[in-house]
């Protein structure tokens, strides 16, 4: 070997008998092996002197140890310094090796902080080492100390396991080996000695194995009827109206009844499942409610010891932290929260999409039923709240997470709605982002049309264009259901005025589908992308959220004569359409947008825009006079142009 090695022995030597209370003659004989009679007698001298000088070596490491009693260093620094001082003051070694070999072993059996410790000791040390070499000679004459006295173990830490078995006894150096540096706790040749690897737990019981620890090896797949017989019949585009997440509460219900008894699914949310129009739920479990129960209380209230229903608590964050076990330990489940308060568990999230994330890139991991979110009682319409139930963020929040992870969805109608949460609800490992409409709206596809649109995310609404065969005028594009009612609006106005005007309906449903192919696994290709929105045609989008993702989505793409409409922070109580109107999201805005970027149209252009103008005075007039929407705002019906 050499004398590096030689020295890391002895300092193991000196180490064991700090630590047992004696220089072990098996664990000497152990570590001769390998050296040469040289470094054997090297190895003998350093311990020796360790040994010997010890009380002498002990008062110079406290002389300089910066008030650290002896007794209050680290064992294994106790024992580097042993060895380094004796080497410096006792023997023909260099200094500067003793003190480099030193900081070494305290860098590979210790601590950064030691090394310099360590460090800081032998520089006074060998400063003053011709004065520490006199004052040796006669230490104990002058100190009273006694020089017999050798390395002195642990005494009191051993005295505590007298008494116990042989076999626990020989491991007490071990243990308390492992406490301080657990390089120490092995046998040399680097495994940890058999009675303290038998302490750790086998097979199922370990941490990473336990199947509640990773709970993928205990999911099992949701039974979930075929969500086209819950369909909405849609004889023509807006001819029926329903409410989305009634439409779904039915689903819902069903896919709970259908496991009942496998007792895998659970419905969470924050005191407002019913609000949320998902009741139908009700009529096969209730909430789960412990509490003291009451003689005349509420039978709507549906309370139940053994509901399926998470929701008797105003709480986002206790609802996310359950949701989030429930799926860890292989069950499945959905949050259904206003819009604006799912903001309250913003972090909660990231740490789960950054779990996910890593977990995406362990083999080892199993997958897990994705963390779904369905926000209803949305930004465009909340009846009697106001400005504080009015936040669209969590989109912005949820996009910029890792895009192998996120999912947002914003379907138009009921049927677009089912398709999107019964794929969500058999996904495996994302976050899923579905916002939809809890109020009576028009249903524009059947459900033929809403799995086929699903399935691509996104689409050109033929039934709702006027281009088809020949290049559009402008692209009128909309994300989200409120957006995509005041978009076809839009076009009917554009239509009647302008019957020649080429326009293209656009509808997006998976948000992702904006990004490039780079940038998400669910992006279009630039062709793709140019296919659908024209490469320099102008766009006018309608958006759900706040404008600046939609610009920040598009950003890579080449055309960019975009021009997004979005909630700007502007919010009260009020009318669903003047909500709208506050935030230029509205049809006569949106009219006058496409106006603006259609200079072909000359003067009658500017005509229509004075008309919108107009109309929207008269819409602020007659909200002001009458509390409601103006008759042909809140009657209107789509009609085809074909």
């Amino acid at each position: 070997m050499s004398r590096k090695s030689a020295r890391e022995d002895a300092f193991k030597r000196i180490y064991a008998a700090l630590v047992t209370g004696r220089d072990d003659g098996t664990t000497a004989e152990t570590l001769y092996a390998g050296h040469t009679e040289e470094e054997c007698r090297y190895m003998d001298d350093v311990v020796a002197a360790a040994d010997g000088d010890f009380a002498f070596l002990r008062h110079v490491i406290e002389k300089y140890a910066a008030g650290f009693a002896f007794d209050r260093i680290y064992k294994v620094d106790c024992a580097i310094l042993l060895l380094a001082v004796s080497e410096i003051l006792f023997t023909d070694v260099p200094d500067k090796a003793a003190a480099n070999e030193a900081v070494e072993l305290a860098k590979a059996y210790s601590t950064e902080r030691s090394a310099a410790f360590i460090n800081g000791i032998l520089a006074s040390v060998i400063r003053d080492k011709d004065k520490l070499s006199a004052e040796a000679e006669t230490f104990g004459e002058e100190s009273g100390a006694d020089e017999t006295a050798g390395l002195p173990g642990d005494a009191d830490y051993v005295k505590r396991f007298a008494g116990l078995t042989d076999s626990y006894s020989e491991m007490v150096p071990y243990i308390y080996s492992a406490a301080v540096s657990p390089h120490l706790a092995a046998r040399w040749e680097g495994r940890p000695v058999d009675l303290l690897r038998s302490f750790a737990p086998k097979g199922d019981r370990r941490m990473g194995a336990n199947p509640h620890a990773n709970g993928g090896l205990l999911l099992r797949d949701l039974r979930t009827p075929d969500f086209r017989d819950y369909a909405v019949d849609v004889p023509q585009p807006g001819a029926v109206e329903a409410q989305d997440m009634t439409v779904m509460g039915t689903y819902v219900r069903d896919v709970m009844e259908l496991n009942m008894e496998s007792r895998n699914f659970r419905v969470f949310g924050p005191d407002e499942t019913a609000s949320n129009r998902l009741s139908p739920v009700f009529e096969v479990t209730g909430r789960r409610f412990l509490g003291e129960r009451y003689e005349n209380e509420d039978p709507d209230e549906h309370l139940d010891p053994d509901g399926r229903v998470m929701d008797s608590m105003l709480s986002e964050h206790m609802c996310e932290g359950w949701l989030e076990g429930y799926l860890l330990t292989g069950r499945h489940g959905f949050f259904n929260s206003y819009e604006a308060f799912i903001r309250i568990v913003d972090s909660m999230f990231a740490q789960h999409a950054k779990w996910l994330k890593t977990c995406n890139e362990l083999p080892w991991r199993q997958d897990i039923a994705s963390l779904n979110y369905i926000l209803s009682s949305n930004v465009w319409q909340q009846d009697h709240n106001g400005f504080t139930h009015q936040d669209p963020g969590f989109l912005d929040h949820v996009a910029n997470k890792k895009a192998d992870v996120v999912r947002l969805y914003l379907p138009p109608d009921a049927n677009c709605l089912l398709s999107c949460f019964d794929h969500c609800i058999k996904s495996r490992n994302y976050v899923n982002v579905m916002v939809a409409s809890k109020h009576p709206r028009p249903q524009w596809l059947t459900m033929e049309q809403a799995v086929k649109h699903c399935t691509q995310g996104i689409g050109i609404w033929q039934w709702a264009s006027t281009d088809e065969g020949q290049e559009p005028d402008i692209v009128m594009a909309c994300c989200g259901d409120t957006p995509t009612l005041e978009t076809l609006a839009a076009v009917t106005i554009l239509r009647s005025e302008f019957p020649e005007l080429k326009i293209r309906v656009v509808n997006v449903v998976d948000l992702m589908r904006l990004q490039s192919e780079e940038q998400h696994p669910h992006g279009l290709s630039q062709q793709e992308y140019n296919a659908i929105f024209t490469a320099d045609k102008p766009i006018v989008f309608a958006f759900h959220g706040y404008p600046s993702l939609i610009h920040e989505l598009t950003y890579k793409r080449m055309n960019k004569n975009i021009h997004v409409r979005g909630y700007i922070e502007e919010g009260t109580i009020t009318t669903p359409f003047d909500m709208r109107v506050l935030n230029r999201l509205d049809r006569f805005n949106l009219v006058q947008t496409a106006v603006y970027n259609l200079p072909q149209l000359g003067n009658r252009g500017a005509y229509l825009i004075q008309q919108m103008k107009d109309k929207l005075v008269e819409h602020k007039q007659f909200i002001a006079k009458y509390g409601v929407d103006l008759p042909e705002v809140a009657n209107w019906k789509w009609t085809s142009a074909k």
